[in-house]
């Protein structure tokens, strides 16, 4: 696992335990099937209010120019399948594929296309 910046790298030592396990899975698979190491590019955001973001719960991989459309969707179906969000998946998910200038469901903008990966609160 990889990360854009120091700052991403510093953020990531200071996310939650649950995601770190959930991102250590999705690098192994993305490796063993890709022959490709994750690069986070965002783990806190500030604002908006309640995004998993906030609260380490969440983070960003860059997609564009690292996965094919294809292997894209693959990572995230399996990441879907393997650790389901629970209750509300559907609208929600686990993983989810954002694509730049994006409405988020809690009116944040997906500030570039990536994969972005999220755990439920406990």
């Amino acid at each position: 696992m990889k990360f854009v910046t120091v700052e991403v790298q510093n953020e990531w030592l200071k996310a939650g335990s649950r995601l770190k396990r959930l991102m250590t899975a999705v690098d192994a698979y993305s490796q063993w099937h890709f022959g490709i190491e994750i690069n986070v590019t965002d783990v806190f955001r500030l604002p908006p209010p309640s995004s998993p973001h906030n609260d380490g719960r969440a983070c960003d991989l860059r997609s564009i120019g690292a996965y094919s459309e294809s292997q894209r969707a693959e990572l995230r179906d399996w990441t879907n399948l393997s650790f389901p969000y629970g209750p509300g998946s559907d609208l929600y998910g686990t993983c989810k594929y954002e694509r730049k200038g994006t409405a988020n469901s809690n009116g944040s903008v997906a500030t570039g296309d990536h994969l972005h990966f999220q755990v439920r609160p406990i």
